[in-house]
């Protein structure tokens, strides 16, 4: 197993690594909208915050050798369904042609978040 680290995505805030390497899969763990260079929360809209989350993602399969063009399954947990056409462009814009497995929950916002997501995503 190999940890994942990136100074291109914000730093786990808690004991858990931003992604793990296995198998020829990578792991990656729950991204929330922050900045990585200034761990500021991006909350000017839902799309300038889904647009982070992904681009955190896409940070951490580059430092595992990969990219997002390679995901095979993302969870998406979205604070309202009326978020659901905004993350479905934004998720398009940064996926491309690549159409993983995906599930979006509504769940309730955690700590001034609308979305968090997380990937598991293939060593190609």
């Amino acid at each position: 197993m190999d940890m994942i680290s990136t100074p291109d995505a914000p730093q786990p805030a808690g004991h858990y690594s931003q992604g793990v390497v296995h198998d020829g899969l990578l792991y990656i763990a729950g991204q929330v909208p922050l900045d990585p260079a200034t761990r500021e929360l991006k909350v000017d809209s839902f799309e300038q915050q889904a647009r982070q989350v992904f681009a955190n993602m896409e940070a951490i399969a580059q430092a595992a050798g990969t990219s997002l063009q390679c995901t095979l399954k993302v969870t998406i947990y979205v604070s309202d369904m009326k978020h659901w056409k905004v993350c479905n462009d934004a998720f398009i814009e940064a996926f491309g042609e690549c159409k993983p497995a995906r599930a979006v929950i509504p769940v309730c916002p955690f700590k001034g978040f609308d979305i968090e997501a997380e990937a598991v995503v293939a060593l190609c």
